[in-house]
């Protein structure tokens, strides 16, 4: 293991080009600081490990495999990854510092949480496993300190180990077993492997945890513990609370001693619980009598009080009486649960309960990989930070020509070397995560308006105001498109058992509930002449998770001939030519590009490798050049699809370029820098980025554009035009 021992640094100690300003927390792999990046100016959230981890060889090159892995995660529930590598000796992660509690910390506080509480954390949590075990990571130590809950309930899914020793907990082999023994599904315990169906087991113990505040296996050893996850009966969540038997159920799959019979993803197992809480009387209802288990005859309602699931019995007493005062505030709020003073438990070590005892898109073509939200893996830490950007940005607000090819757009086209300025801004009610504008001045905008409930809403680019009513598109997969007349949207989507493309009318503003198309729908992309849409799909077989497109013929509204296979996963980002001959998929994973032939429905050649990753994509007017971003790298590769290979050497436009888009042209790239909250303009033809990447605020996440205008959306909820 090497030497694990960690001092504590002296006063104004720095970090190669880190200020070390505050330990936020530590344990035995490593520590977690606020640090002020003297670079680019900004403060961040530093894992430092251990300096003995660097020694060995199998944990340095899992630590670099897996980092460059989740760094290209860009969907809302993943801490985004600025940095990572290596400083005089020592191994670290650099990311964006949120504020919020770990949800161990709110249940410790609060109790066990409401129904719909609940329903929302595993239905993010969920989502953020989906797009790490599709982009073929796995989390490995789900669990309630693992959960970052901030403002409004936004839910990230973080880890702040990426081993910690047995006494904290953790089971550490060099076969690579690594997990929490409270949590970890049985085919763990016996060294089965790291299969995505682990984490599902695991987000299932979360969720007893959450509505009854207490773990699904309290025991007194760890020994006992592991014993009763190999051995023991799934607890029933009733037990605690009788109004929790249509949960009972749902934990018994989603627990379920054999892979086999859980819930194949984290998503369907939120989907059952989203379901079965449904059922569940309301805070005042009369309680729902409880068979007797020896008669046929309904039971007489219990003379027990009736109290609101997740709060406190008439009588009773919080295990923080302090917590709450008469009017719902906080008495003492104190540090965050990410904000302990050293020395005190936190997400870092296993505290006083010991061992077990304890979100392109524009068109539909990128897809934010789980663009529903997203998971940071075992080797990703997390902690409190502000957002990326400036507080004090100055964007004009005032109104702008038509967007787009209306009659009241400018018929101005940017000059080579003009740099887009800002000249209106609107905001985004929630956490928006993609955006089409169409020709009328219309921006459309798929945002999280709370968590799991997701709105389409509709805005106008000339005035900033919004148009009409959001229309619900709750389960959205984080694509949108929108036919060449601009008349119909559609959305991938998966609710219940109906997984499908949406279709909705600009005009009423209604959805119409489409085209069944498999398994996980995430990303669309419609062709030209607006008679075919490709939809990406994921789908489990043999517990790994696979991708393929799905081609829709929009004339009849049904699916044509069988789903194209395309990389396993990690998909980056989906786009089609301008003939509609060619789809170009982006394996985010392994960093290449696969060209399918649309007519043959199979691909072309072999996959194209584009470096370390491969974010988005985006393919040129005559569908011969294809423009690659790079989270990781920072880059905007240019590859040559008549010859299967790269023209010329990757273009640097900044951290973080993840959403590209083209100029109606094709001659000017559109690169979305989101850990630098910035947009590069991309000259192509001299393949050189045009003056100073202009600030559009914190994470961008989409970008699109007119022959003169463009418009990028941040996560935070702006949208920006910029002409």
């Amino acid at each position: 293991m090497g030497d694990a021992t960690i001092s504590p640094p002296s006063a104004q100690e720095t970090f190669g080009p880190y200020r070390l300003e505050a330990l936020v927390g530590r344990g035995g792999m490593g520590e977690v600081w606020r640090a002020y990046d003297t670079r680019r100016k900004r403060t961040v959230a530093l894992k430092r490990l251990a300096a003995g981890q660097s020694d060995r060889p199998e944990f340095r090159a899992r630590f670099r495999r897996e980092s460059e892995l989740a760094a290209r995660l860009a969907a809302p529930n993943v801490i985004p990854i600025h940095d990572f590598g290596e400083i005089d000796g020592r191994l670290y992660l650099d990311m964006r510092l949120v504020d919020g509690r770990d949800i161990a910390a709110v249940l410790a506080a609060d109790g066990p949480l409401p129904p719909s509480r609940t329903a929302s954390v595993v239905t993010q949590l969920a989502a953020a496993l989906d797009s790490a075990h599709a982009a073929g990571l796995v989390h490995r130590d789900v669990k309630p300190s693992n959960a970052l809950l901030t403002d409004g309930d936004f839910v990230y899914l973080v880890d702040f180990g990426i081993a910690k020793p047995l006494e904290d907990a953790t089971v550490v082999t060099t076969g690579g077993l690594v997990g929490t023994l409270g949590y970890m599904a049985p085919e763990r315990l016996r060294g089965a492997g790291d299969d995505p169906r682990g984490d599902v087991y695991s987000l299932a113990c979360l969720l007893h945890e959450c509505l009854t505040g207490e773990r699904p296996f309290p025991r007194t050893t760890a020994a006992a513990v592991a014993a009763a996850h190999l051995h023991d009966p799934v607890p029933r969540p009733s037990d605690v609370d009788r109004r929790l038997a249509v949960v009972d159920p749902v934990l018994a799959r989603g627990m379920a001693k054999d892979p086999d019979e859980r819930y194949a993803t984290a998503g369907e197992l939120a989907r059952a619980v989203t379901a079965a809480l449904a059922r569940i009387p309301a805070a005042g209802d009369a309680e729902p009598a409880r068979p007797d288990p020896g008669s046929t005859h309904p039971a007489e309602a219990s003379p027990e009080p009736t109290r609101p699931l997740g709060g406190t019995a008439p009588g009773a007493t919080l295990r923080h009486p302090a917590a709450r005062r008469p009017d719902g505030t906080r008495a003492d709020p104190g540090r965050t649960a990410h904000e302990q003073a050293p020395g005190a438990p936190s997400s870092l070590d296993p505290g006083p309960d010991g061992p077990a005892v304890g979100s392109p898109p524009r068109g539909g073509r990128r897809m934010l990989i789980g663009g529903v939200a997203a998971a940071v893996v075992v080797l990703v830490a997390a902690v409190a930070v502000p957002l990326l950007g400036r507080a004090d940005d100055p964007t004009p607000s005032v109104p702008v020509p038509g967007f787009g090819t209306g009659p009241t757009t400018s018929p101005t086209v940017p000059a080579p070397d003009r740099i887009p300025v800002p000249v209106a801004e609107a905001t985004v009610p929630g956490r928006p995560s993609t955006v089409v504008v169409i020709g009328d001045g219309r921006a459309h905008v798929v945002t999280a308006r709370t968590p799991g409930v997701d709105d389409l809403v509709t805005i106008d680019t000339r005035t900033g105001d919004p148009i009409g009513e959001p229309v619900d598109v709750t389960a959205a997969g984080g694509g949108l498109a929108a036919s060449p007349d601009g008349r119909t949207l559609y959305v991938p989507r998966c609710r219940a058992s109906l997984c499908a493309l949406d279709l909705v009318d600009v005009a009423s503003g209604t959805s119409t509930a489409g085209i069944r198309v498999g398994e996980i729908p995430t990303t669309v992309v419609v062709s030209a002449d607006g008679t075919r849409a490709y939809v990406l799909v994921w789908r489990r077989s043999a517990g790994v998770v696979e991708s393929e497109v799905v081609v829709v013929d929009l004339r009849t509204r049904t699916t044509v001939g069988q789903p194209i296979p395309v990389a396993s996963s990690g998909i980056g980002g989906l786009a089609l030519s301008g003939d509609g001959a060619r789809l170009v998929v982006a394996d985010a994973r392994v960093g290449s590009l696969q060209v399918v032939d649309t007519a043959r429905r199979a691909p072309v050649g072999r996959a194209i490798p584009v470096g370390t990753g491969a974010t988005d994509v985006a393919v040129n007017p005559a569908g011969d050049r294809a423009y690659v971003t790079d989270a990781v790298g920072g880059t905007l590769s240019v590859v040559d699809l008549t010859a299967g290979a790269s023209a010329g050497p990757p273009i640097r436009t900044g951290d973080g370029a993840g959403a590209v888009t083209l100029s109606p042209d094709g001659n000017r790239a559109y690169v979305a820098n989101r850990f630098e909250g910035t947009l590069s303009v991309v000259d192509l033809p001299a393949s050189r980025v045009v003056g100073d990447p202009v600030p559009v605020g914190p994470e961008p996440v989409d970008v699109t554009a007119t022959a003169t205008r463009v418009a990028v959306l941040g996560a935070t909820g702006t949208l920006r035009v910029l002409g």
